[in-house]
């Protein structure tokens, strides 16, 4: 059963899988990346392990250290068994990037991590089964006895606006979890599990300067690229266009002219001519990729199973390019997808004032719209309602 889930979880062919016992149950997991580097670990001593689904952002003295410990597995989740075994007060300082870790301590039980923004989804079915896929987790519960039911609801706001909403998933009897939680499962028989928040984002003061917030902000972007274009993971390829964000994930890697550059496009444009002379001043190479007039449409039944149907399929871009992504043996994929809320402010209600109909470039606070927060599709009579 195990294994089975594994192959489910496996969304390409080069896939690795595991699964085992742990506790009172099972798990399963599937990583296309290194083993010695992301593989589960145990402690033979404690009989304690360790599997992290996603990638955590670990500092290069971190995976020196990890490579002196003396666990069975792969480094990572060894430093998460050594910060477990000392500190395990300590351990939520390790707890960064796209990631959930998942510890089976025979003396307390199952613990689970999620990651501080919810980057990395982890479900909840309504029978205490986990898993970071919603359908896959249906399939489970479906074989294990347990009923599951179309949320209607989310398919609506799905169609609505293109996606949905933290915790609905399709299933009536999944929900995603809390991010930045630890949630402990104590008991063989225990599916709620306890749960506590480790972190929550910490706001600029008040007295704070523009500059210095800048300077803070430049700062934590650089360090998060650096961490994560590492060499010891391999190639770097960063998605570029001509955006401030992926310039960023571009020039703030550990070494930009040893990057692979692509751009994704229907015909080059000036936005690929921008990414072109970014890539030259960076020194990395660049390949234009075109998309055919049917791209997004041939490539949806890929998407839908990739992202459980829980995502935009116009933003599926890359859905179609895996052959020749991967035939540059990437490391590391980088992309600026989603900055843009970030850095420009996309979803503050706000509209420009105007002066004899003309737009000026000043801003002013705008009635509330949902498009503000995210576009709702206009349907015809029928399905507007439907939906609505």
């Amino acid at each position: 059963f195990g294994q089975e889930i594994a192959s489910r979880l496996a969304f390409t062919a080069d896939a690795t899988t595991w699964s085992g016992s742990a506790l009172a149950g099972s798990y399963a997991l599937a990583r296309v990346d290194q083993e010695e580097l992301w593989s589960p670990a145990e402690d033979v001593e404690t009989s304690t392990s360790v599997i992290i689904g996603g990638r955590l952002a670990i500092s290069e003295d971190q995976w020196k250290h990890a490579e002196t410990l003396p666990m069975r597995g792969g480094l990572a989740a060894r430093l998460i068994l050594d910060a477990w075994k000392s500190d395990s007060s300590g351990l939520t300082a390790l707890l960064n990037g796209a990631a959930a870790v998942a510890i089976f301590d025979p003396d307390s039980g199952l613990h689970l991590f999620t990651d501080c923004l919810g980057a990395y989804p982890v479900f909840l079915g309504s029978n205490g089964f986990l898993c970071s896929h919603p359908d896959v987790l249906a399939e489970a519960m479906k074989k294990a006895g347990t009923p599951v039911e179309i949320d209607h609801t989310s398919l609506a706001e799905c169609i609505a606006t293109g996606t949905t909403s933290q915790p609905h998933s399709y299933w009536k009897q999944i929900r995603m979890l809390e991010p930045g939680a630890h949630y402990t499962w104590s008991g063989r028989e225990t599916i709620a599990p306890s749960q506590e928040f480790y972190w929550q984002p910490a706001f600029p003061s008040r007295e704070e300067s523009d500059d210095t917030i800048v300077a803070d902000l430049a700062s934590a972007l650089k360090t998060a690229v650096k961490l994560r274009t590492n060499p010891r993971f391999g190639n770097t390829l960063v998605m570029l266009s001509g955006g401030a964000d992926s310039r960023l994930a571009l020039f703030c890697a550990d070494s930009p002219s040893n990057v692979d550059c692509v751009s994704v496009c229907d015909e080059p444009n000036a936005e690929t001519e921008t990414a072109a002379a970014l890539a030259k001043a960076a020194g990395a190479s660049h390949e234009i990729l075109r998309c055919t007039p049917d791209y997004y449409g041939e490539n949806a039944e890929r998407a839908v199973r990739v992202g459980a149907g829980m995502h935009s399929l116009i933003d599926a871009h890359f859905a179609g390019f895996r052959d020749q992504l991967m035939g540059r043996d990437p490391g590391v994929m980088l992309t600026g997808c989603y900055a843009d809320y970030l850095l420009k402010g996309l979803s503050l209600n706000r509209r420009y004032k105007r002066l004899f109909g003309k737009a000026l470039p000043v801003y002013r606070q705008s009635d509330f719209s949902f498009q503000y927060y995210h576009p709702h599709c206009e349907l015809g009579e029928a399905w507007q309602s439907r939906v609505m």
